[in-house]
């Protein structure tokens, strides 16, 4: 393992992370964002229930991103390859900026800055550059359109929404919540815009009741649920 320089946290104390996700090279818990400084210069940072392995030798830098979502800025190193592994495939850095994020059946890369190189199972490797998003599941990949899935806002502590499903905006709040968050599908559909802070879910939740047509029910702090009006 390689480590690294800690540059800060933010979230709530309550953590909660799969056994083995704990014991990867570098991990955050519910509602937590960290920035590392990796030994190459590459800041790396983690999203909430995030969890990344590191294998850097004098061949390469190998991010294996096992849970959740990541942001880097490479470093320059001519000779040794940046590349981010998930599940699904591969992503190698063509000097860059970008978002990956590993779900449960499919990857997302999202390019901020200059481009990279995606890889998977069966397709010839594929040139992904600034402003674009693929979704890739091991044997095919698909671009996808701008939308919170792609943004990288949640580096700054909040999740900005344009016209999306609630249902999106949900998945992104539930990293962030020691519970369990529950939308049923009508509600999930409901169209919403805005901007909302990840650090305080319940004040998202609360300003979404008031403005839109759903109800949240809350279980103490263990369940939480969303349904139309």
């Amino acid at each position: 393992a390689m480590l690294l320089l800690g540059l800060g946290g933010a979230g709530l104390v309550h953590r909660r992370m799969p056994l083995g996700d704990v014991l990867a090279d570098l991990h955050t818990g519910t509602g937590e964002r960290r920035t590392y400084t990796l030994a190459d210069g590459s800041r790396l940072r983690l999203n909430a229930r995030s969890a990344v392995d590191l294998r850097f030798d004098a061949s390469q830098r190998l991010v294996v991103l096992r849970e959740g979502e990541l942001q880097v800025e490479v470093a320059a190193e001519p000779g040794r390859p940046f590349v981010v592994a998930t599940r699904q495939g591969r992503v190698q850095a063509l000097g860059t900026r970008f978002v990956m994020r590993q779900e449960d059946r499919q990857s997302l890369v999202a390019v901020q800055q200059h481009s990279v190189l995606l890889s998977t199972g069966s397709d010839a490797p594929l040139r992904v550059d600034q402003g674009q998003a693929f979704r890739f599941d091991g044997l095919h990949s698909e671009a996808l359109a701008p939308s919170l899935r792609t943004r990288a806002s949640w580096t700054d502590g909040r999740v900005d929404v344009r016209d999306e499903p609630l249902g999106d905006l949900v998945e992104a709040l539930r990293p962030y919540r020691a519970g369990l968050l529950r939308i049923s599908p009508q509600a999930a559909q409901i169209r919403v815009y805005g901007s909302f802070p990840l650090d305080d879910s319940d004040r998202t939740l609360l300003s979404l009741s008031e403005t839109l047509p759903i109800r949240v029910d809350s279980l103490g702090s263990w369940l939480t649920r969303i349904d139309v009006i």
